[in-house]
């Protein structure tokens, strides 16, 4: 028999050495009295949470998060250990701002609310999300500015708010926004079957939308790298900054390097890259705080210098395809004939997406590639409630005449609906 032992764990609240009394909280300069000075002496954002007794008395209070200078990831999930761990009966959210700004920023107002939500779920209420800056002498206060609910707020930013995306799970500080910036699409390409079409119509709409004067950046979230070898870098191995490493500098709060990134291609579209790399690094996401939201971040990043975003996705249903989900606006679906299993397995893993990670992520139609007008009409019968289909099919033979006519369509499409681009170029990194 095998000397095999299994780990017996366990999850255990350990105390480090106290920096508050037992004097019970009761407003917001309380609390800020009690932890603030501490966090206004750190140089990188921190996310703290103070647990309470029903009397306001704390319990303790714990560092949850501590991130770069200007934010700091920060998941319900692990700001709520230590507060059911302590019994808490209420908790107050507080986090800092090294630069002395006291401005709460798109993110700060988006973890507020998802936080006010997941508490009131667990029935520990959030009473209060205090932000400190400079010295312990100023704060601003959610629940004092009549901020808490988040439905209470009025937030003034040059976008409006109804495009706030509630899932980001960050805290950071406010940033200047352009008047006249672009706000990419993000389209990812997906089906769960193999040999579907995908990375053809990743690289002709790529191609397209360029000709059609629009600035687009591609990605290839799938580890076997086709799209980028059938782009020209053919040695995908020997790319040194890709998708993975790119990620992986967010999971490490790190900068990335977008001029050694994206790829630049003669038919003037960018490229970011892929290789095997991005399968290890799948791996490794699963134990990642917030890990479905690090392509989000990283496209966030650069959103504002392209018309469209458009994302390869690979075929196996993984931790990749769910950010490449969590990241996209809509998702186009091709389909070729005996492929409506897989586009039903599809629809359930967006669904979840819409749930978990991004509830805005729109159907934008399943695209027929290679088939009989019959799969047009068993998707429309199977699927036709949930799913358009494109006017456009793309037949075996002059592909590139059909796809002009789907990129002209959803242009057509997003113009109609309301998608707004620049007509002058974006600057530079």
């Amino acid at each position: 028999m095998d000397n095999f032992k299994l780990e017996k764990v366990s999850v255990r609240l350990t105390r480090d050495a106290p920096i508050m009394s037992g004097t019970p909280i009761t407003t917001p300069e309380e609390a800020v009295r009690t932890v603030g000075h501490d966090m206004c002496e750190l140089d990188r954002e921190v996310v703290c949470i103070i647990n309470l007794k029903a009397d306001g008395t704390p319990i303790n209070c714990t560092f949850a998060s501590m991130g770069a200078v200007d934010k700091s990831i920060a998941h319900p999930r692990e700001l709520l250990k230590a507060t059911i761990l302590s019994n808490a009966a209420n908790m107050i959210l507080m986090h800092n701002h090294p630069s002395g700004s006291l401005e709460p920023s798109m993110e700060d107002t988006l973890l507020t609310d998802r936080m006010v939500k997941v508490c009131d779920l667990v029935g520990v209420p959030l009473l209060d999300h205090i932000i400190v800056g400079g010295d312990d002498s100023q704060y601003f206060s959610f629940r004092e500015k009549d901020k808490l609910p988040v439905s209470n707020l009025r937030y003034e930013l040059k976008t409006d708010y109804k495009d706030i995306e509630f899932n980001v799970p960050m805290a950071a500080e406010s940033r200047t926004y352009s008047d006249n910036r672009r706000n990419a699409k993000v389209i990812a390409v997906c089906n769960q079957k193999s040999r579907s079409g995908k990375t053809t119509t990743v690289v002709n709409m790529g191609m397209g939308f360029a000709r059609e004067g629009y600035k687009v950046l591609m990605v290839d979230s799938d580890p076997k790298a086709d799209m980028t070898a059938s782009l020209g870098w053919s040695d995908t191995d020997g790319i040194e900054n890709s998708l993975a490493t790119a990620m992986e500098s967010v999971t490490r709060n790190q900068s990335v390097d977008f001029n050694s990134l994206i790829l630049s291609h003669p038919e003037g579209i960018d490229v970011i890259p892929s290789n095997l790399d991005l399968s290890f690094l799948e791996s490794r996401l699963v134990t990642e705080m917030g890990r479905e939201q690090i392509m989000r971040m990283l496209l966030k990043e650069v959103r504002d210098k392209y018309d469209y975003i458009i994302i390869d996705c690979q075929s196996s249903l993984g931790m990749i395809i769910i950010n490449a989900l969590t990241a996209a606006d809509s998702v186009i679906i091709p389909v070729q004939d005996e492929q409506l299993k897989g586009m039903s397995q599809l629809l359930q893993t967006i669904n979840r997406v819409r749930v978990f990670s991004n509830t805005d992520l729109k159907v934008e139609g399943a695209l027929i590639i290679n088939s009989s007008s019959r799969t047009a009409e068993m998707i429309r019968s199977a699927f036709g409630k949930y799913v358009k289909v494109f006017d456009t099919k793309i037949p075996v033979e002059e592909t590139s005449y059909a796809y002009r006519n789907l990129v002209k369509e959803v242009i057509a499409n997003d113009r109609e609906s309301g998608v707004h681009f620049l007509e002058s170029g974006a600057e530079g990194f």
